[in-house]
């Protein structure tokens, strides 16, 4: 049986093609940003709204300002600029009235849509010729991997070792990149 941590094995591969993942997505928020002519933490707000909007849960500010690493301070500008831009609206919260919920507005569903429409298609046209089964697999993995990365421990550990079959990136080993010209995902 091969080693799934070797160069070539499955568990590198699978690292580097989300390293690889990342840094596109990096470049197409940076697109994104600079063809809507907006602010990165102003995009990555709405982008924050609409997927929690997708999981049906309520966005305050102060979750705002804790997804964007910011003060609460400077949720508010970016909140205030937002609305004034017509991309949110804040309605009352009903159960603590101090507080409020930001929610998306059409327009800015149609401004993200009319930009993010070149993306989305080329996303749409892989995922039409991709098994679907494949496409369980790939997207149980990517949740599985989303929610250990937003919390590490939270994890269940039905080995000793939780780390046992993948790499070592200690930082002596970090001179190796995770993807080269030899690499069989580049």
């Amino acid at each position: 049986m091969s080693d799934p941590a070797a160069p070539d094995g499955p568990a590198l591969r699978a690292l580097r093609a989300v390293q690889l993942l990342t840094d596109s997505l990096d470049r197409m928020h940076s697109d994104l940003t600079r063809r809507m002519e907006m602010h990165t933490s102003d995009l990555r707000a709405l982008r924050m709204l609409a997927i929690r909007e997708q999981q049906v849960e309520t966005v305050t500010p102060h979750a705002i300002a804790e997804h964007l690493g910011i003060t609460t301070a400077a949720a508010t500008s970016l909140i205030d600029r937002l609305a004034r831009d017509g991309f949110v609206e804040r309605t009352r919260h009903p159960e603590d009235g101090r507080s409020r919920i930001i929610t998306l507005t059409p327009a800015a569903r149609q401004h993200f849509f009319t930009h993010f429409s070149g993306h989305l298609g080329a996303m749409n046209r892989l995922i039409e010729t991709t098994d679907a089964e494949d496409l369980t697999t790939i997207a149980r993995f990517l949740e599985t991997l989303s929610a250990r990365i937003t919390q590490p421990d939270a994890g269940p550990s039905d080995s000793a070792q939780p780390d046992a079959g993948l790499p070592n990136f200690s930082p002596e080993n970090s001179a190796q990149p995770l993807a080269s010209k030899d690499s069989p995902i580049s």
